[in-house]
C-alpha cells in the first residue's frame, strides 16, 4: 500500500489532491505537460532517428538564425540543413527573386555560401574590411572571406598565470602583425596600380 501512494505522488509530481480527492483541471493539465516532458526528454538518438524528409520540412519553417543553430545538433541535421533548395528559399525570402537570380551560385558554390556572403555584405558592407567573428579575425571583401588572420582567445580567469598571459599576448601580437603586413602589401599593390594607370 505504501508503494502505491509513493508511485501516485511521483505521477502527480508531489502535488497534494484537494479535499474531495480529485485534482483540479489546471493541475491535470500541469501533470500532463509534466508527463509529456518526462516522456519526450532530450535524447540525441531520437533526433537522429527522425526521417530526413520530416527534418527538411521542419527546417523550411526556420529563419536563418534558427537554422544555423539547428545545424549544430548532429551530423545528420548539418547535412540535411545544407540543402540547396532550403537556402535558396531563405535567400529569396530575405532578398527577393531578382537578387536571387543575380547572385545565383556559380561553380562549386552552394546557396548556403551565397546566403552567408550576402549576409556579411549586409552587416559589414562591400569594401575590404577586417572583421571579427567570434574569436577569429578575417579579411573580407564583398562578403567573401579572403584571408584568415588569426584567433584571439580571451583569458578565462585572472589567476591563470604568467605563462598563459604571455601566450595570449603573443597570439594578439601575431594577429596585429598579420594585419599590418597585409595593409602594407595592400598599400604597395595600390601604389603599383597607380603607376600602371599613368
Amino acid at each position: 500500500m505504501q508503494e502505491a501512494t509513493n508511485e501516485d505522488k511521483k505521477k502527480r509530481g508531489g502535488r497534494k489532491r484537494g479535499r474531495t480527492g480529485s485534482s483540479s483541471g489546471s493541475d491535470s493539465r500541469i501533470l500532463s505537460v509534466f508527463e509529456l516532458r518526462q516522456q519526450f526528454s532530450w535524447n540525441p538518438e531520437v533526433m537522429e532517428r527522425l526521417p530526413g524528409e520530416l527534418c527538411v520540412k521542419i527546417f523550411h519553417l526556420f529563419d536563418h538564425q534558427t537554422l544555423a543553430t539547428a545545424l549544430q545538433v548532429c551530423r545528420k541535421w548539418r547535412k540535411l540543413g545544407s540543402d540547396n533548395a532550403l537556402w535558396s528559399s531563405l535567400f529569396k525570402e530575405r532578398w527577393g527573386e531578382d537578387s536571387a537570380s543575380f547572385y545565383a551560385p556559380q561553380d562549386s558554390k552552394t546557396w548556403k555560401d551565397v546566403y552567408i556572403a550576402q549576409d556579411r555584405c549586409d552587416r559589414y558592407g562591400l569594401g575590404l574590411k577586417i572583421i571579427r567573428e567570434g574569436v577569429d579575425y578575417y579579411l573580407i571583401h564583398q562578403g567573401e572571406i579572403q584571408r584568415y588572420l588569426g584567433s584571439c582567445r580571451h583569458q578565462t580567469s585572472w589567476d591563470s598565470g604568467p605563462l598563459l598571459q604571455d601566450k595570449l599576448e603573443q597570439q594578439r601580437l601575431e594577429i596585429s602583425d598579420k594585419m599590418l603586413f597585409f595593409i602594407g602589401d595592400l598599400e604597395a599593390a595600390c601604389a603599383d596600380a597607380r603607376h600602371v594607370r599613368m
